[in-house]
């Protein structure tokens, strides 16, 4: 139980672990993206409605069929039309009687625009008689009209902090649940992968020299732990190839010692009991002979 807990702890939750430490970090990087991109987005989204308004009173300045209130919706909050002067020649409701909202006169035919965050919006909030947060964005665009040129100037409201904070509170909900589903599915994967090769830890830790024969359970997959039990099946049955010759080996070599070390005891045991009808010099020679059989039987169950 031991061994399979730190089995457990090793392999499988290291790859977890890693798994949701890259995963994690790419999750970072791509809401990062995606938080810069949808502010780039919301942004150039209000910028557009911006200058398409602006196009569209442009139109009619140019062809002298201002309508008495200038239509806004959508993003755009307010509209001017100014003279040469500065003096207001059409607004959007709201407007009636109010200054001016910018100093810039561009030339007929070119446009340009600003962010004014400064006092603008305190001023359009009085007028428009409604709440103005965050920075004014201001579309002017220098038109030539049959009276003489005009500026156009379209505000919108660049506010998409609502839209980021939702934007960032999702992401903030959905990072640590996709985290915690990565870890689950990688950790329940990795355990599927090596559930096989547990099991053939448990097969191998149970086989002994005196049961060689066992064999360690293949799995039915085609893959790296299929041929490692397959390879691991091969070197058991060599090693129970080798230890059957190094018994057969060991069985013959102690039938062989048997005979040199019974004639060497025979012989002696015959010159003590009779000595004086040994002759001691072919004694010597048979002793030497059978203790020659004997150094050789020796040295090859030694090599």
């Amino acid at each position: 139980m031991v061994r399979s807990r730190r089995f457990s702890g090793g392999v499988r939750f290291r790859t977890t672990a890693f798994a949701v430490f890259v995963v994690g970090v790419a999750m970072l990087l791509g809401m990062l993206v995606l938080y810069l991109a949808a502010r780039a987005s919301l942004t150039g989204s209000i910028k557009e409605a911006t200058a398409s308004r602006a196009d569209a009173v442009a139109a009619f300045a140019a062809n002298d069929s201002l309508p008495a209130v200038l239509a806004t919706g959508g993003d755009v909050i307010a509209a001017q039309v100014l003279d040469s002067s500065g003096a207001v020649v059409a607004q959007s409701r709201g407007m009636e009687g109010r200054s001016g909202m910018t100093d810039v006169r561009p030339p007929a035919g070119s446009r340009t625009n600003t962010t004014d965050s400064s006092e603008l919006p305190d001023q359009l909030e009085e007028w428009l008689a409604r709440d103005v947060e965050g920075p004014i964005y201001l579309e002017i665009v220098g038109v030539e009209t049959p009276s003489g040129p005009v500026t156009v100037v379209a505000a919108s409201i660049l506010d998409i902090e609502d839209s980021i904070t939702t934007l960032l509170g999702l992401m903030a909900l959905a990072y640590p649940l996709l985290l915690r589903l990565v870890a689950l599915t990688v950790w329940w994967v990795t355990g599927l992968a090596l559930d096989p090769v547990e099991s053939m830890r448990v097969e191998a830790d149970r086989i002994t020299h005196t049961d060689l024969h066992r064999r360690l359970p293949v799995p039915a997959s085609d893959d790296e732990v299929r041929r490692l039990a397959e390879t691991m099946n091969e070197m058991l049955g060599r090693l129970e190839t080798s230890a059957e010759q190094h018994y057969q080996f060991v069985a013959d070599a102690s039938h062989e010692l048997k005979s040199p070390v019974a004639a060497i005891r025979t012989m002696l045991e015959v010159a003590r009991a009779n000595p004086g009808g040994v002759d001691f010099e072919n004694l010597i020679d048979d002793l030497l002979h059978e203790d020659l059989r004997l150094e050789m039987l020796v040295g090859d169950l030694l090599t």
